[in-house]
């Protein structure tokens, strides 16, 4: 790519001043339309026809007045004919003719723009070159930075890819290894502390064991006032019925021992109504029943029917996963016992154990005075 400077300041001569026309070549210089000589007028080109015709013109009068005058203004004393200066006048006029067309041809050749067929080629021409050739390597640098933006998306489009693949692979090990969490360790991790708290359950009612040993001796715990076992009736506490009720009453215990809860469940409600030691055996039985629903049926009747016998059978009831079965247990023991238990339905596992070691305590050390009231 050719690049042109001003002949006046020296400057680069832009691409689009070129293209414009609004440069000026005089003298074989080139000016910027700023830098001109002042004798062009500004804004505009003096036309060549013009400059040619000024320039033979000064060239005819200059050649006048030495064939006229010349003698004179060089010395010579011999005057010459008028015949000779004519001749002398006409070679000069010729001679002009020929260096004004030899001029006006280089000019003509200046300002062509294309090459002559003889190869050679004037400033404009090569102007023109100049210009053809800053376009042909503004489109091939086009064209490379096209290719460039192209190559780029495409590197874009597959970074992309990559990384949406990497978020979906990232997010199936996530969720693998939530389900994994959930799915085993926290189970696992259930069943551990499940068992711990057992054990120490365990450990709590032993140490309880000892203690009471400890204080009452080998025989402690083995109190005249016994628990009563499955089946057992006292006789002391059964009352008379009639044929038909005492059919009814069996029918229900019978019941008891259905497979559908809800059958179960009426039984219960039903037994409530008996006040008998068989009746509340059969509901510290069913402390142990599937439904939750059934369990806190038989403590509301154990609580009805004052069954204080029924207190050690009801304290483990307090481990259960069930609120309203937790709650009704609370309630049955405060009331049996006649005093608070303080523990809330929603305390942790291990309060709660706590709680379940301090009442049996409580239960080995009070239950013949719980027992003994009438």
């Amino acid at each position: 790519m050719k690049i042109y400077f001003c002949d006046e300041c020296h400057e680069s001569i832009p691409l689009k001043d070129i293209a414009d026309n609004t440069i000026t070549i005089e003298g074989g210089k080139i000016y910027h339309e700023k830098c001109r000589p002042k004798a062009a007028k500004p804004g505009g080109r003096v036309s060549y026809a013009t400059a040619s015709v000024s320039l033979l013109l000064g060239l005819g009068i200059g050649a006048v007045v030495m064939a006229i005058w010349g003698d004179a203004i060089l010395g010579k004393g011999e005057a010459e004919s008028v015949t000779r200066q004519l001749q002398r006048l006409e070679t000069a006029v010729s001679d002009l003719k020929t260096d004004s067309h030899r001029r006006l041809e280089v000019i003509e050749r200046d300002l062509e723009e294309s090459p002559g067929l003889d190869g050679r080629s004037g400033k404009l021409a090569r102007a023109f070159q100049g210009i053809h050739d800053n376009g042909d390597a503004v489109r091939k640098m086009r064209h490379s930075f096209d290719g460039l933006g192209d190559e780029l998306r495409s590197e874009q489009e597959t970074q992309g890819k990559e990384l949406a693949a990497l978020k979906a692979a990232n997010k199936n090990f996530m969720e693998e290894s939530s389900t994994f969490t959930h799915q085993k360790l926290v189970p696992d991790l259930e069943r551990a502390m499940s068992k711990v708290l057992e054990v120490e359950e365990n450990i709590g009612l032993l140490n309880d064991r000892v203690d009471s040993i400890e204080e009452n001796g080998v025989s402690a715990g083995n109190s005249s006032t016994s628990t009563p076992g499955s089946g057992e009736v006292n006789p002391a506490l059964d009352v008379a019925l009639d044929p038909a009720k005492a059919k009814r009453r069996q029918g229900l215990l019978d019941q008891l021992k259905s497979k559908d809860g809800p059958k179960r469940f009426a039984a219960a409600v039903d037994l409530g109504e008996f006040k008998d030691r068989g009746v509340e055996i059969a509901m510290v039985d069913l402390l142990k029943d599937p439904a939750d629903y059934v369990r806190s049926t038989a403590l509301t009747n154990l609580m009805d029917m004052d069954a204080r016998w029924a207190i050690p059978e009801i304290i483990p009831v307090l481990k259960s996963e069930d609120y309203v079965l937790r709650e009704t247990a609370i309630a049955a023991l405060e009331k049996l016992m006649a005093r608070s238990i303080s523990l809330d339905p929603d305390a942790s596992s291990a309060k709660v154990l706590a709680k379940i070691r301090e009442l049996n305590k409580w239960w080995d050390k009070n239950k013949d005075k719980v027992l003994s009231k009438g």
